[in-house]
């Protein structure tokens, strides 16, 4: 992994040396990731009427933002909703959300591509705030997406044991046909651990 850059601030005829955002030297201009590129695989199988959740830290402010950017290795088919949001979450665990595309039955339908969607509103995501990308997809047959490497059943289970643990990287949740607007804390403690975090690009087009 690349040295952990320095950045100097000038204030008032003094200068000061502060550290860089994490993985700042191979962060994509304009655009947050819910996971760092360098530690890419394929996800597996997204499951059908299973929310899952990729925590990450915003690491830095950014208005106006309109457009989730997944990427498909194997498609998605027989299509009866296909969704993305981005939750906030509180300090107590609750997650409200800020930003839900359209549902899009035509996403996740060519492998090794990349989709752009737009959401339905402009959102700020905050520097330093927790939030949840949630993919949803119900159908048949559900896509490979990019993100946390499958690594075997064994591994997986350790992997998806510690990214439960607070603070969240992971989660999922069953049964459901669409995104909601809320989720209680005491709702979140329904949903079940994964090893699956999916990659994704938050930006404004």
């Amino acid at each position: 992994m690349a040295a952990q850059q320095t950045t100097e601030v000038q204030q008032a005829g003094y200068g000061f040396h502060q550290q860089a955002s994490f993985n700042a030297d191979i962060s994509i201009d304009g655009r947050l990731t819910t996971m760092p590129r360098d530690n890419l695989g394929v996800t597996t199988v997204i499951a059908s009427g299973v929310v899952n959740y990729t925590y990450f830290t915003a690491r830095r402010s950014v208005r106006n933002l309109n457009r989730i950017s997944t990427y498909t290795s194997v498609v998605s088919a027989t299509i009866t909703t296909q969704k993305q949001g981005i939750y906030e979450e509180a300090s107590n665990g609750n997650l409200s959300l800020v930003a839900i595309t359209a549902n899009t039955v035509g996403a996740w339908d060519g492998a090794d591509t990349a989709d752009d969607l737009a959401t339905l509103a402009n959102f700020t995501l905050k520097a330093g705030k927790r939030y949840a990308l949630a993919t949803l997809f119900v159908g048949t047959t559900g896509p490979t997406l990019l993100g946390s490497p499958a690594v075997g059943a064994t591994v997986d289970a350790m992997v998806a044991a510690e990214w439960f643990r607070a603070p969240k990287l992971a989660a999922q949740f069953a049964a459901q046909t669409d995104l909601v607007a809320a989720v209680t804390n005491a709702q979140a403690a329904a949903y079940t651990a994964t090893p699956i975090r999916v990659f994704a690009e938050i930006w404004a087009a």
